[in-house]
């Protein structure tokens, strides 16, 4: 596993920086960061409840990398923000991590409902029909959206409105 590149997730982000939270909570922390005690446990804890083998530089490396989203990494967050608890600064940089898989989301929504659109306007129902409106309202939920967007034919949509509208 060594020479494999690490692979992180929203859920193994979270797990570290759950766990360097809890590092701090019981001392093995000071104003550089994790102390050598803290790296050890972080590193034990972290395989332990992901079972990804990534040594201590690999979590090393993912905590500053976090600089992308806040704009500095969680050790110089700290030295801006005098008054700042580690706590605080974790809690943040987990909040950016969350909020910017948010905005990628958000910009699939907008162009899935772009191709919505797209198809009601190849199928010929006219903007603001009450069959239009009933798609768009209908294609608010993901799941629906991905079902009407793989449908193959007009008649097919047309009965998914249809149908998803009376049993909604």
């Amino acid at each position: 596993m060594a020479n494999k590149r690490a692979q992180w997730t929203e859920a193994t982000t979270k797990t570290l920086l759950d766990l360097c939270i809890a590092e701090k909570n019981v001392l093995n922390f000071n104003t550089k960061g994790l102390t050598t005690v803290g790296w050890k446990n972080l590193t034990r804890k972290f395989r332990e409840q992901t079972g990804q083998t990534y040594d201590g530089w690999r979590l090393y490396t993912k905590l500053s990398s976090q600089k992308d989203i806040l704009g500095s990494g969680p050790w110089i967050a700290l030295r801006k923000k005098k008054s700042a608890s580690i706590e605080e600064c974790l809690r943040d940089i987990s909040e950016a991590v969350l909020s910017k898989r948010s905005r990628k989301a958000n910009n699939y929504d907008v162009a899935e409902h772009d191709q919505v659109r797209q198809i009601l306007d190849g199928d010929e129902i006219p903007e603001g029909s009450e069959l239009y409106l009933r798609a768009l309202f209908l294609c608010k939920n993901a799941v629906n959206r991905m079902q009407f967007i793989g449908m193959r034919t007009k008649e097919g949509r047309e009965q998914w409105i249809q149908f998803n509208w009376a049993n909604k």
